[in-house]
This record gives structure tokens, C-alpha cells and sequence, in this order.
């Protein structure tokens, strides 16, 4: 009985099977090549990673007095209507709070650079600015290049029982917030609790009616006495005859144009006095003031 001869396989090239017969030298080589990836990822670019989540452009308006009804149908309403037609836009939601806030978060495709879209939404605001409320544009409408998640949280806390919760606030909004904002990456940083420091007034409806004021004349009111108005400048040509300009001695002593005629006007010294000289130095700020 004879076995039947096997047939000879034509050899392999030894190539292919190179790593297989070598398992040492394959995982040190693939230990390189992860290390080497571990140390790019630090000296990569920001700008080289893929753009998973969407650009989002923010668009903040305040209507002081007005109900999240009113700040829907007043300012978000008109907004709304003129970003219909941006290139690239995906979807948007408008969050509008009982104190006159809105937050308008407008997403964009991961394509589209999100410089250009904050234009393009900055085209979009001026647009709808004619229809919005006047004190909506007083206070101004605020686009922000960040999106709404919340990246981390900063709490400022004090021992001591003088600093309450609104002085913390202030503190936080004065001297915090915008070194926040300037750290690369952050978009945005808003501190939280509201309570800022401000004037309430509250108005009795029945009293209104009998002296016939309105809201509007009271805020116009309160805005008169709030206003800063300049002084102008002193010695302005055309002065009267005699009146000298000049930068000051550095050793506190008046000018030569001055120290005589300070001696001319002595101090007052009783009360009808003092008042009378400081009618008569009003008027002639008045008169010489241009």
C-alpha cells in the first residue's frame, strides 16, 4: 500500500510574516509609535482637532420692566425673524427670563467659521434694531462667540461678617469676571445671584394719578439727575480783559495774577456771608465758564 505524496506548497514571502515571528520587536515598535502620539497631543494645535460640537453664537438683550411675554414678543420675536436666511444655520432657542433678560443661543453647521456667523448675526441684530424697544437699544445688545455649556464654576467666599452677599457680588463682576473672560479659551463668564448694587424705586399708583405723573416722567426724572455734564474750560478765548492761563507753581503757591487779588476778598465769616460769596463765585464760573 503506497501513501499518497503530499504535494509541495509554494514558500510564503518571509515578508508578511516578519512581525509575527519577531513579537518582541512588534510591541516595542507600537510602544514607540504611542508614546510619540502621547507627546504630540501637547504641541497639537487647538485649531487641528476635529469640530465635533456645533459653533454657537450668543445674542443678550435686556428690556428693563417687561415680562418674559413681553421680551418674547418685543425683542426676541424681531430677531428671530432675520436670521432665517444665514448661511449655515441649524436651529436656535431663545431663553427669556421675568426680569427682562433674553438669551438667544443660534447654532451653526460644523463647517461654517464661526467669526464669519457672529457677522453674519451681527447683520442679522441691526436689521431687526428699528423694530426693537428704545430701551432695549439704550442698553445695548450683546453677541458673544461661546456656547451655553458651562466649562467649570469659581465660588468667592469671605470670613469676614462686613462682606454680605452683594459686596462679594460687585467684587466679583468689578475685579473677577473680566480676568475670566481674557483667559484664551473661555467665550464668556457671567456671575450668577443678581445682586448688584442699585436704586429701587417704587412707585404708588393712587398718588400718580392724583398729581398726573407717569412712568416715563419719573425715569426721565431719575435719568436728569443721573446725567454727568462737563464744566467746560476755564480761560477760554474770548476772555474778559486781565485773565491769565497757565500751568500752576509746583510748590502749591498761587500765581502772580492771583495773590493779589486774593487778598482784596477776605474770608467771610458768618453764615449769610459765606453764602452771598458763594452766589456771587457760581455766577462768575457762569459767565466765565465757555
Amino acid at each position: 500500500m503506497t501513501l499518497p505524496q503530499a504535494t509541495a506548497s509554494p514558500e510564503r514571502p518571509a515578508a508578511s510574516y516578519y512581525f509575527i515571528r519577531r513579537p518582541v520587536l512588534a510591541g516595542v515598535i507600537s510602544i514607540i509609535i504611542t508614546l510619540m502620539g502621547l507627546l504630540a497631543i501637547r504641541l497639537l494645535p487647538v485649531a487641528r482637532y476635529p469640530q465635533i460640537t456645533p459653533p454657537a453664537i450668543q445674542v443678550i438683550a435686556v428690556y428693563p420692566g417687561a415680562t418674559a411675554q413681553d421680551v418674547a414678543d418685543a425683542v426676541a420675536a424681531p430677531i428671530e425673524e432675520q436670521l432665517s436666511g444665514l448661511q449655515g444655520l441649524l436651529y436656535y432657542t431663545s431663553a427669556n427670563a421675568s426680569d427682562g433678560t433674553m438669551n438667544l443661543s443660534i447654532y451653526f453647521d460644523t463647517g461654517r467659521n464661526q467669526d464669519l456667523a457672529a457677522v453674519d448675526v451681527q447683520n442679522a441684530v441691526q436689521l431687526a434694531s428699528p423694530q426693537l424697544p428704545a430701551a432695549v437699544r439704550q442698553n445695548g445688545v450683546s453677541i458673544l462667540k461661546a456656547n451655553t455649556d458651562i466649562l467649570g464654576a469659581v465660588a468667592l467666599t469671605s470670613d469676614d461678617p462686613r462682606y454680605d452677599a452683594a459686596y462679594l457680588t460687585n467684587y466679583m463682576k468689578l475685579y473677577v469676571e473680566d480676568e475670566l473672560k481674557s483667559v484664551p479659551g473661555i467665550g464668556n463668564a457671567q456671575t450668577f445671584g443678581g445682586l448688584q448694587f442699585s436704586m429701587l424705586i417704587q412707585l404708588d399708583p393712587n398718588k400718580m394719578a392724583q398729581l398726573g405723573v407717569t412712568v416715563s416722567d419719573v425715569a426721565n426724572a431719575v435719568r436728569e439727575q443721573n446725567a454727568t455734564n462737563p464744566a467746560g474750560r476755564l480761560g477760554r478765548e474770548p476772555s474778559p480783559a486781565g485773565t491769565e492761563t497757565g500751568p500752576a507753581p509746583r510748590d502749591g503757591s498761587a500765581p502772580a495774577c492771583c495773590s493779589k487779588k486774593l487778598s482784596d476778598h477776605p474770608a467771610p465769616t458768618t453764615p449769610a456771608a459765606l453764602k452771598k460769596e458763594r452766589s456771587s463765585a457760581a455766577l462768575s464760573r457762569q459767565y466765565k465758564v465757555q
